[in-house]
């Protein structure tokens, strides 16, 4: 539960350093006290699976359900949608993506754009080298300090 509120404190924390100037920081200095107030970087590498959980609400469409998204490292993901009496899934295995249509019901390979963005939604939490996914779905690393992804 504890780490539930510290990577929703995190993605909040991300959308305000999106919105606002910065004031002439350093992207290493923000990023170090970010990991440093979270307990540090090896608390963030320490987090192997994550689960988090969620309300979904469409009201135009009267439409409301439950999400729960599974990470598992170094690279394995799973978003659960239930509403509508069904679930509908898109995973991600290392590997292959794929998703439930929820016109068909069916199991469905997911397209190349999709699956590299699952590739990249699928990355460590904390990654000290920074992997650049070319189109061709080839991973290619440089290194960056203190590159964080969620």
């Amino acid at each position: 539960m504890k780490r539930i509120y510290s990577l929703s404190g995190l993605v909040v924390f991300l959308l305000t350093l999106m919105t606002s100037p910065g004031f002439g920081q350093s992207t290493k200095r923000i990023l170090k006290r970010m990991l440093d107030a979270g307990g540090g970087k090896k608390v963030y590498e320490s987090i192997l699976d994550l689960t988090m959980t969620g309300s979904v609400e469409m009201a135009q469409q009267g439409i409301q359900g439950t999400l729960t998204m599974y990470k598992k490292e170094p690279d394995k993901r799973r978003v659960d949608l239930d509403t509508l009496g069904m679930v509908i899934v898109q995973a991600y295995d290392g590997q292959t993506a794929w998703w439930t249509n929820p016109q068909t019901g069916n199991v469905e390979e997911m397209s190349e754009q999709d699956t590299l963005s699952m590739k990249r939604q699928s990355l460590p939490l904390v990654a000290y080298e920074k992997t650049v996914l070319a189109s061709g779905g080839e991973r290619r690393t440089r290194k960056i300090r203190n590159h964080i992804h969620l």
